[in-house]
């Protein structure tokens, strides 16, 4: 980590028992292609590179469980990510994401999935499918509102809604008992739902 590294020598393929991977804060504008060596990786540190795409050598990784890549340069999220259903941590924060795939929804062992500060006007159905996630970061976005898929969360402990378009929060957020952490500033509200009386395990608001 840290340094100015933009690719790997072709010797890097014979690290196979390589569990974690920090690459942050170097060069890179893509994956090295040594990781479909990396059978036995079970967590990539790749953030803060200059990353556009995540290639599809990523989907050799069946291990992985944690996968940091934000603050790069990515346009989009490979849909090869689905296969990667060990995951339990995704971030792919303050990109220049604009839509992402439904195949997100085969990881269902996440736990935590941060998608702020990209484009993202929608959400896909298919993140009712991830009924394990405690923590949710979707801040910084142009949401228009509060998906339905929420309510299917039966975990979620925290949200982070801030700085998007939102207008009323009447629907399915309040279902959410399980929630500790509510993050809506700076949005369009002009009032709070009665509903939100059960939500009574909230601590920050």
């Amino acid at each position: 980590a840290g340094n100015r590294v933009s690719h790997f020598p072709d010797e890097m393929s014979a690290l196979v028992n390589l569990k974690t991977l920090d690459i942050r804060r170097n060069e890179f504008k893509t994956l090295p292609d040594s990781l479909e060596n990396y059978t036995n990786l079970t967590k990539l540190a790749a953030n803060e590179n200059h990353l556009i795409t995540i290639s599809s050598v990523l989907g050799e990784c069946k291990r992985l469980e944690e996968l940091w890549v934000q603050d790069n340069k990515l346009t989009a999220v490979h849909p090869l990510v689905g296969d990667l259903d060990r995951l339990n941590t995704l971030n792919l924060g303050n990109n220049n994401i604009s839509s992402i795939p439904p195949q997100i929804g085969n990881c269902v062992a996440l736990t935590q999935l941060g998608i702020y500060g990209n484009g993202l006007a929608r959400l896909p159905p298919s993140l009712k499918r991830l009924k394990y996630l405690k923590r949710l970061m979707v801040n910084n976005n142009v949401l228009l509102d509060v998906p339905e898929t929420i309510m299917f969360m039966h975990e979620l402990q925290a949200l982070y809604f801030n700085n998007n378009e939102v207008s009323s929060l009447e629907g399915s957020l309040c279902k959410v008992v399980t929630l500790r952490t509510l993050i809506f500033q700076h949005n369009y509200l002009e009032t709070l739902p009665a509903d939100i009386q059960q939500l009574t395990a909230l601590t920050e608001l």
